[in-house]
């Protein structure tokens, strides 16, 4: 299928920028590389806050001074690898002021330094903490959603399957799935553009660091059960 040329252009654009693939690349130095390109978005958000939350460091958006807001808890994308809170600042301004939630960006725990289950700890950890102050922080906790992008899409899956505390709802943008690199899309998409199979492999590789296996619904959430699925909480992808 042929990428619409609004598409083809952003592609282009940063492939322009990228000297070679993360397949190619130290992971530490890529995610220097990555971060020098982070920006704080100018965007105004009623109020932002960066919160210790039982050990997990956290960045609280709040679109107004409402005492009963919806709030969604994001993982950011990055392969498990890459990526901050502060790479997806802007993303979490814009979902905060156009949904009209409050967003709590969680900063987990990054691989090759801490693999999994470490990321996937913290994302639990900081979801339970987001009930249990809901009220002290303007928070309605009868309506907590999780979300994220890619590797972060997966660990919000992954969480609305464990439920740590009860998930009304899932924001799962392109979510890694599926890691066992099998599927149709792998196969035709393996040369990218941007992101190719190679480079999704050395990111799971980080991630797993040859302890667990990509048929674990921690690491795949679509090999969960059918019974689990079925008591997960509706979803947007």
């Amino acid at each position: 299928m042929a990428l619409h040329p609004q598409a083809a252009g952003i592609v282009a654009l940063m492939q322009s920028r990228s000297t070679q693939g993360f397949a190619e690349s130290d992971p530490i130095q890529a995610r220097i590389a990555r971060a020098a390109t982070d920006y704080v978005s100018n965007e105004h958000v009623h109020e932002i806050r960066d919160i210790d939350a039982a050990g997990v460091p956290v960045r609280l958006y709040r679109p107004t001074a409402d005492t009963n807001l919806g709030l969604l808890v994001y993982f950011h994308g990055g392969g498990w690898v890459l990526g901050s809170v502060n790479s997806h600042d802007g993303t979490c301004r814009s979902i905060a002021n156009q949904s009209g939630c409050a967003v709590l960006s969680v900063e987990y725990r990054l691989a090759p330094e801490d693999p999994f289950p470490a990321g996937l700890e913290d994302s639990l950890k900081a979801t339970a903490w987001a009930a249990a102050n809901a009220e002290s922080h303007g928070i309605d906790a009868t309506r907590i959603a999780v979300g994220g992008d890619s590797a972060g899409g997966n660990l919000a899956a992954v969480v609305a399957q464990l439920q740590p505390v009860p998930i009304a709802f899932q924001v799962l943008i392109y979510p890694v799935t599926d890691c066992r690199m099998g599927s149709e899309s792998y196969i035709e998409n393996a040369a990218g553009p941007f992101l190719r199979a190679v480079d999704m492999d050395a990111f799971i590789n980080i991630y797993l660091d040859g302890k667990t296996s990509t048929n674990d619904p921690r690491v795949s959430p679509i090999c969960a059960d059918s019974a689990v699925l079925a008591s997960c909480p509706a979803a947007i992808v």
